[in-house]
């Protein structure tokens, strides 16, 4: 556990009055604007009252309902790596109140990781968006030839990886059942509130894509 420590002290380091700059590099979270715009399908599904996206929130109301469905990839193109850790006893600052159980995917997630929204031409809200949580982890190596190293029981993100959720899980949506047809964007932002530390004047943490609701 000692290498984990060390790993997230270099992951804190983001400025603090620090000038040198060629020193002090951080966490850098990115979303993968290619892998949302590539994969995204509409469709139409059913949901009982008592399936797992209707409990946790993940969809507007059970029954038939229209969804946008797309892959969402987080890339840490930073200098350090995302050191979360075990969900049951988290790096510090961490607390195992960041994270929910997932009865759907049995395992934890790091709570409210990215946001989802799909906004009209006047930049409001039009379609049923949710703050999804993610289990952290390396799916996909970006660049670099740094190993694998975060699972869903010690999670993180290391640089040059990404962490990759599929169109085909729950939540990877956003509900436009009710949504006229139009032109519209799919708002994706990474780390909405802060929670996780980053670089200040990284990588933008919100990727805008076009989409036509026919």
């Amino acid at each position: 556990m000692g290498s984990r420590s060390g790993l997230l002290a270099l992951a804190l380091v983001l400025g603090c009055g620090n000038d040198d700059t060629s020193i002090v590099t951080g966490v850098d979270l990115q979303v993968d604007r290619t892998a949302i715009a590539t994969t995204l399908q509409l469709g139409t599904e059913h949901f009982a009252p008592t399936d797992c996206a209707v409990v946790e929130g993940a969809i507007a109301a059970p029954g038939r309902r229209r969804l946008l469905r797309f892959d969402t990839v987080v890339v840490n193109r930073g200098g350090r790596d995302l050191v979360v850790g075990n969900p049951a006893a988290p790096e510090p600052p961490f607390t195992p109140a960041d994270f929910e159980l997932s009865p759907c995917h049995g395992h934890y997630h790091f709570l409210g990781f990215a946001e989802y929204e799909l906004r009209d031409r006047q930049d409001r809200r039009a379609g049923f968006g949710h703050k999804q949580s993610f289990c952290m982890l390396d799916s996909r190596r970006y660049a670099g030839s740094r190993p694998r190293q975060f699972s869903c029981e010690f999670q993180g993100i290391t640089v040059g990886w990404g962490d990759r959720y599929g169109s085909d899980l729950d939540g990877q949506w956003v509900d436009v059942t009710d949504v006229p047809p139009g032109d519209y964007t799919l708002v994706v932002t990474v780390n909405p509130q802060g929670t996780l530390p980053e670089l200040t004047g990284g990588a933008p943490n919100v990727v805008r894509v076009p989409v036509v609701i026919p």
